[in-house]
């Protein structure tokens, strides 16, 4: 009878065991410098741009320093990224000029922080991935999983987006991972009540993370084996997700006079189902959808002038709180509606899964062909569930009311990782397909370089570019501002697009009116400021008049009609702006 070497395996083993660790140490190392040399030059990049959403961010953090809490509080965004944003103008104190490119190195931290969360969550999934012998080396996961945060994030989650998305991103990872964690057996009180914790930060960056709470928490119970039993645990997280969250809700609620975790979900089902007047400058059109309670006012037709001075002092009051300006409003179910717009929600997904990501898809289905027997892995795609069910349930949230890719990108993120994780746990058996054993790893390693090449390329490239000829203009408009006596704080008025007005954040100035140009999606017609352009001299010397008494100091306009004589409009240097200075 053969003796069998037990010694010489044993050993053989553990210098085989070694040397996976280290290569996954390798992997790890490898993936975190490529995350930060793409995630800082993407900054960079980006320095100088902003959007409607980051300008309100920034208005509610000056009001949450200066401890002004009737106008902090506000019922459409959330005030965690305000905080965020506010103690880091505190810190570094920056000039208008170094404000913006502060806000991007802090999307850059936070950045930084989803990783860390990612990297959490990557831990407990390695853990949590149950006993299957022909699975491939741990490292093979990795480079699949970074792959995915990495393309994730920088694309679906542009850092030129000034947004909380980010940061809802990194509580989505920990989250999961801690229901990952208590699956392994680690339910005790501590966990459970870390969860609800982690669910009320969700909660404070976002408003609809309120809902995707209960998901988690539902989930938690499952995941622990036994709902009844586990039932004591989940109250305790919903508890403490609730305390959290209370102070929060209790303030909104006194507000409003009425129930309320957030505005923004009503708003968009107003906007986009019943097609109520979006964004902005609603006057009750829309039968049947209620009757604004204070409208921003309208104060000339033809062209139509709105003001806004008050009661909101920000960049731009519209935007700043919609929820305000739109109190009133009645959402209601409406069918047709509903149907047309989970239409228009199809081309987005097809957007997202198809055209940005079917290299994903065509990987995945080359991983399911090694995974050979398809009862196995249809049983490996079930242990997953814990990541399918947030992840399915946000997308069915958002494809009702509105959807954009950031909203949904940490939820792809769980939901490519399920995919992948069930796949690469039963693509060992590869060999039954005549292929090599090292197939699993071939695909994740040609899946990150046809990723992630493409993506360092354009990053690289657009990190040496000079910053835009928009962004040069908006600093542009604001010196020019400052230097003709425009005080911080000053009224101005804008012929224009006001959505995109940055540069009155720059200068600290308020708008009070406008004479509208097409909005963020253009939902608003042009016709208003080429009436004003092309109104009589009489028409126009009153709508300046009305300007004037509205508060503003200043007209802005961006842009004059090629052959408009122009009297008292002055160029802003060599941008395609313009000013005309008003009498007290």
């Amino acid at each position: 009878m053969q003796k069998v070497d037990f010694a010489g395996t044993s050993s053989y083993l553990a210098v085989a065991a070694a040397g996976e660790t280290r290569l996954l140490r390798r992997v790890t190392l490898w993936f975190r410098a490529i995350a930060v040399t793409l995630g800082l030059p993407h900054a960079w990049a980006v320095r100088h741009a902003m959007n409607p959403d980051g300008i309100s961010y920034l208005d509610m953090a000056d009001a949450y320093m200066k401890g002004d809490w009737g106008t902090a509080l506000n019922a459409q965004w959330s005030p965690m990224y305000s905080w965020i944003l506010g103690l880091a103008n505190i810190l570094v104190k920056p000039g208008p000029g170094l404000e913006f490119p502060l806000v991007h190195f802090v999307n850059f931290l936070i950045y930084l922080a989803a990783l860390a969360g990612f990297e959490y969550f990557m831990r407990e999934m390695s853990r949590d991935s149950g006993e299957v012998s022909a699975r491939p080396p741990e490292w093979v996961w990795r480079v699949v999983g970074y792959t995915l945060f990495i393309w994730v994030s920088l694309v679906l989650i542009p850092f030129e987006l000034t947004c909380p998305d980010m940061i809802v991103a990194c509580i989505v990872y920990v989250g999961s991972g801690l229901l990952l964690r208590i699956r392994r057996g680690h339910s005790g009180k501590g966990v459970f009540a870390l969860l609800g914790l982690i669910l009320a930060a969700g909660y404070l960056a976002k408003a609809p993370m309120f809902l995707l709470g209960f998901v988690f928490l539902l989930a938690g119970g499952f995941a622990s084996g036994s709902i009844r039993k586990a039932l004591p645990r989940v109250g305790l997280a919903g508890a403490v997700f609730l305390a959290a969250c209370a102070p929060l809700i209790v303030a909104l609620s006194a507000s409003k006079g009425r129930f309320s975790f957030g505005e923004s979900g009503r708003l968009n089902y107003a906007w986009y189902v019943n097609d109520v007047t979006r964004f902005v400058h609603w006057q009750g059109e829309g039968h049947g959808h209620g009757a604004p309670l204070h409208p921003t006012r309208k104060i000339h037709e033809a062209p139509d002038v709105y003001e806004f001075a008050a009661p909101i002092r920000a960049t731009y009051p519209p935007w700043y709180d919609p929820s305000y300006w739109y109190e009133g409003v009645e959402p209601r179910f409406d069918l047709k509606g509903q149907a047309r717009l989970l239409g228009s929600m199809a081309f987005i997904w097809w957007d997202i899964f198809i055209n940005t990501q079917i290299v994903l898809i065509a990987m995945a289905f080359f991983l399911f062909y090694l995974a050979g027997r398809p009862r196995l892995l249809l049983k490996a795609l079930a242990r997953q569930w814990l990541l399918f069910a947030p992840a399915l349930s946000a997308f069915a949230m958002y494809s009702l009311v509105n959807l954009e890719p950031r909203y949904v990108a940490p939820f792809v993120v769980l939901f490519w990782a399920g995919l992948f994780r069930a796949a690469l746990s039963r693509a060992g058996l590869s060999r039954s397909r005549g292929l090599p054993a090292r197939a699993p790893a071939s695909a994740a390693v040609t899946l990150a370089v046809v990723l992630l090449l493409p993506l360092s390329a354009s990053i690289l490239f657009k990190s040496v570019q000079a910053p835009s000829e928009s962004a040069r203009a908006q600093a542009e408009v604001a010196r020019a501002l400052s230097e003709m006596g425009v005080d911080q704080g000053d009224g101005v008025g804008v012929i224009g697009d006001s959505f995109r007005a940055y540069w009155a954040r720059l200068a600290r100035v308020r708008i009070v009116a406008e004479i509208a140009s097409p909005g963020p999606l253009g939902e608003i017609p042009a016709a208003d400021a080429d009436r004003f352009w092309t109104a009589s001299e009489e028409v126009r010397a009153r709508v300046l008049n009305i300007f004037a008494n509205a508060g503003a100091e200043v007209i802005v306009a961006d842009g004059l009609p090629l052959l408009f004589p122009g009297e008292g409009w002055q160029r802003i240097g060599q941008t395609g702006y313009y000013f005309y200075r008003l009498s007290p």
